[in-house]
């Protein structure tokens, strides 16, 4: 899996040795482990918010760390923030019945924001004699 700032693949390391696994929000301990695998995944943007608050209940060392433990650097977020992440798009409809059975309120969105589907749509539309 390719990293990137919007999936789950960074930790948050409490110092030299040990992850955050958890904040206990009604005793409000701190729950670390020294293992890698029992610490708890964060997006990048997560990650960064919970070692901040931890910084400033005093856990000094608190850092962004990725899944091997390696703090996070600016050359490591840009290459995170560059990896191609493509949302597949949903597949045209190849007649008006497949186009009838997308709901009203999936059809307006994909017009306005999927120019293919807009032709699509209008060359069915049209086919049919629905102008």
């Amino acid at each position: 899996m390719i990293a990137t700032i919007d999936n789950h693949a960074f930790l948050v390391k409490i110092d030299n040795q040990r992850f955050l696994v958890g904040v206990d929000t009604g005793r409000g301990e701190v729950e670390i482990t020294d293992v890698l695998s029992f610490a708890k995944h964060f997006t990048y943007r997560s990650a960064d918010e919970v070692a901040v608050r931890l910084r400033l209940r005093g856990f000094r060392q608190t850092h962004v760390c990725d899944v091997l433990g390696r703090p996070v650097t600016s050359d490591m977020l840009s290459a995170a923030s560059v990896a191609p992440v493509e949302p597949t798009k949903a597949a045209l409809p190849r007649t008006l019945a497949e186009l009838r059975n997308i709901s009203a309120d999936e059809e307006r969105r994909r017009l306005k924001t999927e120019p293919e589907f807009a032709t699509r749509a209008a060359e069915l539309y049209q086919k049919a004699g629905w102008q």
